[in-house]
């Protein structure tokens, strides 16, 4: 009796997975800017929900990557969205910091110190909106306004 009782809520579990799954998409991801992990998640209503200065992530799915619309390096990068046109969104991408920048940094390497001058140099793309998600906490508390 038991064993039917636990089989029927696994069943129900994953009923409730796959029904949460086809609806939206999640990403995990590590921001070295405030040391913590931030979930990025997607849904069919997230492209409404965006606005100006929203901190997204870049999600470039195989299929556009195989196409070459959009550059398949920005997969999984971080941005600040600047302007909102359509269906369209352009982020100015926020600089990646590398492990070894947090690790040591007593050592100072001229070169490194220039690559990262030059590198740090803000850049500008336009994504689809549907190619972007937001911070899990944000969407949710936009979609109980909404």
């Amino acid at each position: 009796m038991q064993a039917n009782a636990a089989s029927r809520g696994i069943q129900k579990q994953k009923k409730m997975q796959s029904i949460v799954r086809g609806s939206q998409t999640s990403s995990l991801v590590s921001s070295t800017t405030t040391r913590s992990i931030k979930r990025f998640i997607s849904n069919i209503n997230t492209h409404k929900l965006i606005q100006k200065n929203d901190t997204v992530l870049v999600n470039v799915d195989d299929d556009i990557a195989i196409l070459q619309s959009l550059d398949p390096q920005l997969h999984g990068k971080m941005g600040v969205v600047v302007e909102v046109r359509g269906d369209e969104i352009e982020l100015e991408m926020l600089p990646e910091q590398t492990d070894s920048e947090d690790s040591d940094n007593s050592s100072y390497d001229m070169f490194s110190a220039l690559y990262r001058s030059c590198s740090s140099q803000t850049k500008r793309v336009t994504v689809p909106s549907f190619c972007v998600c937001l911070e899990d906490r944000v969407l949710r508390k936009r979609l109980c306004n909404a």
